[in-house]
C-alpha cells in the first residue's frame, strides 16, 4: 500500500487545487452548453474557450499552461459523460 500512497499523493501534487478547478470548471461549461447545443457541439465550443483562456494566459506570462490544458481536457470529457449519463437517466 505504501507504493500506492506514494502514487496517490505525487498524482494530488502534480494535480493541485489549480487544476482541480480547471477540471471542474471545464465540465461544468460542458454541461451548460448541453443545455442548449448536442453533446459534439457543447464539447468543441468548451474546448475553443479553453483554448482561448490558455492563449491568453500564456500571453500574460503564465508558464504552466500545459498542466491547465489537460486538466480542462479531462474536465470536458468528464462533462461530456457527466451530461450525457444525466439525460440517459432522465429519459428513464
Amino acid at each position: 500500500f505504501a507504493k500506492v500512497k506514494e502514487k496517490l499523493v505525487k498524482g494530488y501534487n502534480w494535480l493541485g487545487v489549480d487544476g482541480i478547478v480547471n477540471m471542474e470548471t471545464s465540465a461544468i461549461l460542458v454541461m451548460l452548453f448541453m443545455v442548449f447545443f448536442p453533446v459534439f457541439w457543447a464539447a468543441i465550443l468548451t474546448f475553443l474557450i479553453v483554448i482561448g483562456k490558455c492563449t491568453f494566459d500564456k500571453s500574460r506570462g503564465r508558464e504552466n499552461e500545459k498542466h491547465d490544458f489537460i486538466c480542462c481536457i479531462v474536465g470536458i470529457l468528464l462533462g461530456v459523460i457527466l451530461g450525457t449519463v444525466h439525460v440517459a437517466v432522465s429519459l428513464l
